[in-house]
């Protein structure tokens, strides 16, 4: 649900924003102030970049110093009379008409006057609309040094030659404002709004505005009033197409002014078809020369093409709102008509034709299914959906029909496409190669349905792509072992077709990672890589699939840093152009961060990628983005919300995906810890760790043993041996006996970039050491890891903030853990399933040892340490 723009954490849209990514102009400008070489600056940028708000800034800043600011605006309307712009600066005169030296005089003497001892900054808001008398005032002022000019003008407007003089006389620099960039958009978006932005929707909205800072305030503003903007699980997000508002309108209407007919057609055009070649813009090019001269269009070359845009990708919204149906019919026909008489020669031509032609009234069935199958080659599932069911209704039939339910189904709308299926199918086991691969991923992902989706497959598994799909959804499923077995006889053999074998790819790449050959899957990526490239036509998202399964190689291997160079330029990309798995990759980047120990910065990309899989999550990787949430609040101390992740997390799990099982088991027992029930956590761990070796998932395996060892589980048995230094690493830690051996892993655990693993371990040997020295050092270790861990805290780590602490048992600690939470003896005997009476005698115990006398002092230790 959107917050409300009267919330007490967002700034008035329509008030003044805060000045963000201007630190260098203001220091320029107070240099300049200072020095004695410049006696103004000219601020000059494009409508809307924020001159006018960097001047009211630099005033406030000159004021506050004890400087006399004052501020004259250019105005069209007084631009024709003289002095009409600094009027409101003089005095009443007693003469009838005086003359324009007169006036001058007055002016100056007024200015000067005001400036007194103090200095004077004079503001010049508009300076290009200043009538001639104003500017030549203006210049004087500069001129003769009794007061510091700040002026701004309009790139592309002429100004008046007083003006101009500013700087072409040398009296002080002209700094041109760049628009803000995408990160000083990111920042002050972030800064208005009070709040974590979505990062694809910090990107829409840069891109929208081009960094205009007016524009963005207006887009923002009509965002939140329309409920297209605003918070869904804590993150800032755009929903739906952008809707300029009345007022945003109003700007883009004054900026592109006034034009005829012929140029309107031009500019109408380029809003539903851009880029284009100037062939469907109509045949007068002096039309075109003139919207360009204008700044309302931009002519490049790319290539040996010709194309024309708008100059603002608002001015298509613009426009585009101000067309009425019919109007919209007829360009599109227009279009259409211009196109199929060039012959479609480009890439996409069949797409822009099929959909040219469909809004423009109606299309033949062979191109509408045409347009759908290219609309799915771009992973544009929308426009898929709308050319195939206007196939179908046109009488394109049974492939058309196929067609609809995939992209029905990319969309997460799982049973309008099986209700699609079911009418052309009532027997599914009828089905060909593709439509059982459409009929299974719906059964499977959407409706659960295992064994359906097992039958519909399996009488088609001689099908090479069948098969290679089969094993996919098997995978998902848990059943790692199976799924190599179906994909490693297709990958062995050179007679299937490329997308089989990348099919078979897309499933063994993360099979071998969980089944502990990650190597095999980091190898076998190179070659996945390139067969998804050379069927991308057919299948856009194969190479999405190999790179996160490649992923969850490296993240299995505890190679963190290829990961992350792996993972976040498609975490950058899909914020430009999102795609099925936009949320996966800040997931797969939040498992890096957690990894690393960040639990803050962890958060923040697990709720934006929750944002994100909420609206759009085929392959159901929702729970896992909450298991790492909770993993991340729990290492923060937030019990309460950890617990809520964890369950949020089970809840959100589809029946048939059983792979991320284990994940969810430690986000619960994580959870547990973070209430201090560290005996559930246990508990819970060690249950992770044999759901994980049921399913042959070696590496998962090893990961939950190593989290119970982290939770005080004693005799940690050790992990089935697999690919990479991680998964010994653990099990070296499990058999570490002493301070030196345990050191010895820290260091491994941080020079792997496992920070907070190593600040534990350090802290487990201090704890170890026999002699004091060597405790103190590994104490200091441990606090120098930790404090790269963003307030991180664990049990571990809270014996190294009090080592007095040590002097408990791990039952003893688990005991005074609960106390410190505020449960009583028999909620504490409940939960331990132990009498209240032992309850009362592990207190007595603990009380004794940290010398204190009651729940209270406790509590307060405690809470100290954490």
């Amino acid at each position: 649900m959107a917050r409300s723009i009267q919330g007490s954490s967002v700034v008035g849209m329509t008030g003044r924003w805060p000045l963000v990514g201007r630190d260098g102009e203001i220091a320029a400008l107070h240099d300049a102030l200072s020095g004695l070489a410049a006696r103004a600056v000219v601020l000059a940028g494009p409508a809307g970049v924020g001159k006018t708000r960097l001047a009211e800034e630099f005033a406030e800043q000159a004021g506050a110093s004890g400087r006399v600011t004052c501020w004259v605006t250019g105005t069209k309307a007084m631009a024709s009379m003289a002095f009409g712009a600094i009027a409101h600066l003089l005095p009443a005169s007693g003469a009838e008409a005086p003359s324009s030296v007169q006036v001058m005089r007055t002016a100056v003497d007024e200015l000067a006057r005001r400036a007194g001892s103090a200095g004077l900054v004079l503001c010049v808001d508009d300076a290009h609309l200043l009538d001639a008398s104003s500017a030549a005032l203006v210049h004087t002022v500069a001129r003769n040094g009794f007061g510091f000019v700040v002026a701004t003008v309009r790139t592309g407007e002429p100004a008046p030659d007083p003006v101009v003089a500013l700087w072409k006389d040398g009296l002080g620099p002209r700094v041109d404002l760049p628009s803000l960039s995408r990160s000083q958009t990111a920042r002050l978006l972030t800064e208005v709004l009070g709040g974590q932005v979505d990062t694809a929707t910090g990107y829409r909205l840069w891109r929208s505005t081009r960094g205009n800072a007016l524009y963005l305030r207006e887009l923002v503003s009509a965002g939140v009033e329309q409920g297209l903007l605003g918070v869904r699980g804590g993150v800032w997000s755009w929903t739906g197409a952008l809707a300029c508002g009345e007022r945003l309108g109003e700007l883009i209407r004054q900026r592109v002014g006034e034009v005829d007919r012929e140029q309107r057609d031009v500019l109408e055009l380029l809003a539903l078809a851009e880029p284009v070649g100037p062939a469907f813009l109509g045949g007068d090019p002096a039309v075109l020369e003139t919207l360009e001269r204008r700044g309302l269009v931009t002519v490049t070359m790319e290539g040996r093409r010709c194309v024309v845009r708008l100059a603002h990708p608002l001015y298509g919204e613009t426009l585009r709102a101000g067309m009425g149906t019919v109007r919209r019919r007829t360009l599109h026909t227009r279009l259409a008509d211009t196109l199929a008489a060039c012959g479609a020669r480009r890439h996409d031509d069949v797409l822009r034709l099929a959909k040219w032609r469909l809004d423009g009234g109606g299309a033949a069935p062979g191109a509408l299914l045409a347009g759908a199958r290219q609309a799915r080659a771009l992973s544009d599932h929308g426009l898929a959906e709308r050319l195939a069911a206007a196939a179908l209704t046109a009488g394109a039939g049974r492939e058309a029909a196929i067609q609809l339910a995939d992209a029905l189904f990319w969309q997460d709308k799982f049973a309008e496409a099986g209700r699609v299926l079911d009418e052309l199918v009532p027997e599914a086991g009828h089905a060909g190669g593709w439509e059982a691969i459409v009929t299974g991923s719906c059964l499977f992902w959407g409706l659960g349905e295992v064994d359906r989706a097992d039958k519909v497959l399996s009488a088609h598994r001689g099908s090479a792509q069948v098969a290679a799909h089969w094993a996919s959804l098997l995978m998902f499923n848990g059943r790692a072992a199976e799924a190599l077995a179906l994909a490693e006889p297709i990958l062995a053999s050179a007679d299937h077709d490329d997308v089989a074998r990348a099919r078979a790819l897309v499933a063994a790449i993360p099979a071998w990672a969980l089944l502990g050959r990650a190597d095999t899957a980091v190898a076998a990526a190179g070659e996945g890589l390139a067969m998804a490239a050379q069927v991308a036509d057919d299948e856009p998202v194969f190479r999405g699939y190999v790179v996160a399964g490649q992923a969850t190689a490296y993240w299995l291997l505890g190679d963190l840093d290829a990961m992350e160079d792996l993972v976040r330029p498609a975490y950058e990309d899909v914020a430009r152009r999102p795609d099925e798995l936009d949320g996966l990759w800040a997931l797969q980047l939040a498992r890096v961060t957690l990894a690393r120990g960040k639990p803050r910065s962890a958060l923040r990309l697990c709720q934006e990628a929750a944002t994100r899989l909420r609206r759009h999550d085929v392959v159901n990787q929702l729970p896992s983005s909450l298991a790492t949430a909770a993993m991340a609040h729990a290492l923060l101390g937030e019990a309460e919300k950890a617990t809520r992740a964890a369950s949020a997390g089970q809840q959100t799990l589809r029946p048939a995906v059983r792979v991320v099982d284990t994940e969810l088991l430690l986000a619960r027992a994580w959870a547990a810890a973070a209430r201090g029930e560290r005996t559930s956590a246990r508990r819970l761990a060690m249950t992770a760790a044999d759901h994980a070796a049921g399913l042959g998932h070696r590496p998962s395996q090893a990961w939950a043993l190593h989290e119970a060892l982290r939770f005080g589980q004693p005799d940690v048995p050790t992990a089935p041996p697999a690919d990479g230094p991680l998964v010994k690493l653990y099990a070296d830690h499990a058999a570490a006996a002493d301070g030196p051996s345990l050191d010895s892993c820290a260091e491994r655990f941080a020079a792997a970039g496992f920070l907070l693993l190593a600040a534990e371990t350090a802290a487990e040997a201090a704890l170890a050491h026999e002699h004091d020295r060597a405790a103190r050092e590994s104490r200091r270790k441990a606090r120098v890891w930790a404090s790269h861990c963003e307030g991180a805290s664990t049990a571990l780590l809270r014996t190294v903030a009090t080592p007095q602490v040590t002097a408990i048992s791990e039952r003893e600690r688990e005991i005074a853990e609960l106390v410190a939470r505020g449960l009583s003896n028999r909620q504490i005997a409940d939960l331990l399933v132990i009498s209240v009476r032992t309850v009362g005698n592990h207190l007595h115990h603990i009380y004794t040892k940290l010398g204190i006398d009651n729940r209270t002092e406790l509590a307060a230790l405690l809470r100290a340490v954490r």
